[in-house]
């Protein structure tokens, strides 16, 4: 596809891009021999610059993280409230050499060293928070998302900085609110649903020390600084943004996993399985962007969806520029509510339901071509 510069937008011409068809070449978490390593509700997937993958799983309250291969390196599994342990894992992230895991039964960040040793706790400044991506940034501010005041139109993405002297403290916080809605929210219970085909993680992702945002779910990428400052990083042209339809069998395939995941959720609540299916809508066409996700290198991948009903990702450039497109040739349908869809130095990586009704990451290693490069 052929871009073009137009009034300080990267525009797209309506010329087919070559798009390259990936197979997983990693799974972990598929070891039916060994409990331990099986996967039950992740809700946080990160991969890093040194091909490492973080997987925060709820379910067994652990965090995990492995290296490129799948081989684990570190797991963080103490239960409780004291130094060292944790509750309930939503995200984590890497800054510097720390491990930051934010806790929602500490309702805290809470740093660890290398080896696992507890380093430092803040209690969460933000009030309420959604289950939104956690980031870290190379000056050393932790960066995340919480609920707007309206949870079905908007949500504020916030930042602060420890003090590397002090283990624990209340610190000052940055914020920008983004809204968001690209499709129509269902609530549940007091719990927000997007009904989207791949994850409900929000359209935001860091680009150094800013933020990149698709408001409402379009193809236009805004870059934006926490000091007020925005800029318009990528645009696809109308050309190329018609809504693409969910293909019939696919449509079904969702709203059966959306009902058992909202059955899950009434259940967890002590609620009749059915006390929500009346408020689930899968919608009749994929949405023109439905996450963005950074790469260590300062890129960013686009998930839109595809006329197969497999994960398609454009891949754009910090200044901009359109570098390619692939699309994931999945084994097992992506875990439609949590997890969501990260990116390592060497992979690409999305959450998995198992055959055994636990979950799995898959792994589908970057084309060299497309690696970013030191």
């Amino acid at each position: 596809m052929v871009g073009f510069v137009l009034g300080g937008l990267i525009a797209l011409s309506a010329v087919p891009q070559d798009t390259t068809l990936l197979r997983p070449d990693l799974v972990i978490g598929a070891d039916e021999s060994d409990p331990t390593t099986l996967f039950t509700f992740v809700t946080g997937l990160r991969g890093e610059a040194s091909g490492h993958i973080i997987v925060s799983d709820l379910g067994v309250s652990e965090v995990s993280v492995f290296d490129s291969t799948g081989s684990p390196r570190l797991k963080i599994s103490e239960v409780g409230y004291g130094p060292g342990e944790i509750q309930r894992p939503l995200e984590s992230a890497y800054s510097g050499s720390d491990l930051v895991v934010f806790d929602l039964g500490h309702n805290a960040y809470l740093w660890f060293s290398e080896d696992g040793n507890p380093v430092a706790r803040v209690p969460n400044p933000f009030g309420r928070r959604g289950l939104d991506p956690l980031y870290t940034t190379t000056s050393g501010y932790i960066v995340d998302g919480t609920l707007g005041d309206e949870p079905q139109d908007s949500f504020v993405v916030r930042r602060f900085r420890r003090s590397p002297e002090a283990t624990t403290h209340d610190p000052a916080v940055d914020s920008i609110v983004v809204h968001h809605n690209p499709l129509r929210a269902v609530h549940a219970g007091g719990a927000t649903f997007v009904a989207v085909p791949m994850s409900t993680r929000p359209s935001w992702t860091v680009l150094g020390e800013d933020i990149v945002v698709s408001t409402n779910g379009a193809y236009v990428l805004e870059r934006r600084s926490f000091n007020g400052h925005v800029d318009t990083l990528y645009a696809r042209s109308t050309l190329d943004d018609r809504p693409i339809r969910i293909p019939s069998v696919l449509r079904r395939e969702l709203e059966e996993a959306f009902d058992a995941a909202l059955r899950s959720q009434a259940e967890r609540q002590g609620l009749p399985s059915n006390a929500f299916l009346d408020e689930a809508e899968v919608p009749s066409h994929f949405p023109p962007v439905i996450a963005l996700i950074a790469d260590p290198g300062g890129r960013i991948w686009v998930l839109t969806g595809s006329e197969s009903g497999e994960p398609s990702l454009d891949l754009i450039d910090a200044r901009g520029e359109h570098l390619g497109t692939v699309q994931l040739q999945v084994d097992q349908w992506p875990n439609m509510l949590l997890g969501g869809i990260a990116a390592s130095s060497s992979h690409l990586l999305l959450v998995a339901e198992s055959e055994l009704g636990t979950q799995v990451v898959q792994g589908f290693r970057i084309p060299e071509e497309l690696r970013a490069r030191d």
